[in-house]
């Protein structure tokens, strides 16, 4: 038991002071979705193949925001490509080499875009 517990104890500081590789923030230009989200907060993580997103989408407007989670894999012209999803909303990000790039909001019932925002990186 005492070693099971001087383990746990090596373990502690290690858990207690993860970070993420990347926290990274957009502005969205205008509003998107029926909470008018109008900024984009995110600490992506590097695995092996993809990256991990946990973050939050702001409505500044109605002074609220929503948990978001996804996963992101590079794809062409070097553009990274995500799935993120808030509460019962899907979103689509494609993020550029220079930072900035697109939100769209996915039609949850057919999959289609129902609509696209441009993505300001916030320095």
């Amino acid at each position: 038991m005492r070693a099971l517990t001087f383990c746990i104890a090596l373990l502690f500081p290690a858990l207690a002071s993860a970070q993420s590789d990347y926290s990274l923030a957009w502005k969205i230009i205008g509003t998107i979705g029926d909470n008018k989200y109008n900024e984009l907060a995110l600490d992506i993580n590097e695995g092996t193949r993809f990256l991990s997103l946990n973050g939050v989408l702001i409505s500044s407007e109605n002074n609220a925001g929503a948990p978001a989670t996804g996963t992101c894999f590079f794809g062409s012209e070097e553009n990274i490509y995500c799935s993120l999803s808030a509460s019962t909303t899907v979103f689509s990000l494609t993020i550029r080499p220079t930072l900035s790039g697109t939100i769209t909001l996915v039609n949850s019932f057919e999959g289609t875009p129902a609509e696209t925002k441009t993505l300001e990186f916030i320095p």
